[in-house]
């Protein structure tokens, strides 16, 4: 039985949408499309499940936004991949749900979660070694989308949105360990 991104790549090859020796190509960004997708679908179902959609929504918005940039950690089995997620979202909404967090908290774990995020993103991965210009680039990039989220989150303090300001400060942290775990991984397998 030929699955969904297969009968999409073969109609756009048969419809010359796609020449045919872009078919593999365009068949992996369809499965990749459809996986980030279901992801998303379920973090934010996770967070209407919790009452706490705007929550799994801030978290989902910032660590898409920095894991773009940051590289880290990537299973290499989608389905891994996906646990990690949901448990992820679960972990960091009982979180909030039980105040576990505070402004110290936020504030140390902000500071350390930065300072690894800029110092050693991006992260290449065994499928995406990064060249020099590449890791330049992109923290450039990535300087410039953590200033930005950080002014988010200092709007949410001033705005009294705790909430969100503890989601946020969430991604940043789990965007840390991934980093740091896609760095030993990395330096490891060479």
């Amino acid at each position: 039985m030929k699955d969904v991104p297969y009968i999409l790549t073969d109609f756009m090859m048969k419809n010359d949408v796609i020449p045919e020796e872009d078919k593999d190509v365009c068949y992996f960004g369809l499965v990749f499309m459809i996986h980030a997708a279901m992801n998303i679908i379920t973090l934010v179902t996770i967070g209407v499940l919790f009452n706490m959609t705007r929550e799994a929504i801030t978290f989902v918005s910032f660590v898409i936004l920095l894991r773009s940039y940051t590289g880290g950690y990537h299973s290499d089995n989608s389905i891994t991949c996906y646990f990690i997620s949901v448990a992820s979202i679960i972990l960091v909404l009982l979180g909030i749900k039980t105040r576990v967090w505070n402004l110290s908290t936020c504030v140390g774990m902000t500071t350390f979660s930065v300072g690894i995020i800029m110092r050693y993103a991006p992260v290449g991965h065994k499928n995406k070694p990064l060249e020099e210009i590449e890791k330049r680039v992109y923290k450039g990039i990535l300087k410039k989308i953590v200033l930005g989220l950080v002014v988010v989150m200092a709007l949410f303090l001033w705005q009294e949105k705790t909430s969100l300001l503890y989601a946020a400060v969430a991604s940043f942290t789990v965007t840390a360990f991934m980093v740091i775990l896609g760095r030993a991984r990395y330096l490891m397998k060479g």
